[in-house]
């Protein structure tokens, strides 16, 4: 419905959708300013462990769909494939760091399904 809803004619559109909501919220999630339950010590999302994994996931997702949309336009432009890969590659780097919190979020998450 959201590609419809906006004139989607090709996958290429769709990725080009996904492309520009997934770097809006990049931009977003790096504008806002979580203090969380710490109190802060001086840097910028001490208090809330889950806003960094968070930035890094929809920063790597803003570099994998440009990569996605280059893979299927078959009118893309010379070294535009090498100019993706690169983004890719980035992004790739990104998502393994993001990575690195995932075994914390996940007792964090068992912890609070415990509280009821």
């Amino acid at each position: 419905m959201a590609f419809a809803g906006v004139n989607c004619q090709s996958e290429s559109d769709e990725l080009a959708l996904i492309q520009w909501r997934a770097t809006r919220l990049a931009g977003a999630l790096g504008a806002l300013d979580f203090c969380g339950p710490i109190k802060r010590q001086g840097e910028v999302d001490s208090g809330d462990s889950l806003i960094p994994t968070m930035r890094l996931t929809a920063a790597a997702l803003s570099g994998m769909a440009p990569a996605a949309q280059t893979s299927v336009n078959p009118q893309r432009g010379p070294g535009q494939a090498a100019a993706a890969g690169q983004t890719l590659a980035k992004a790739m780097s990104a998502l393994e760091e993001a990575a690195k919190a995932a075994s914390r979020h996940r007792t964090i998450g068992e912890l609070m399904g415990m509280t009821g």
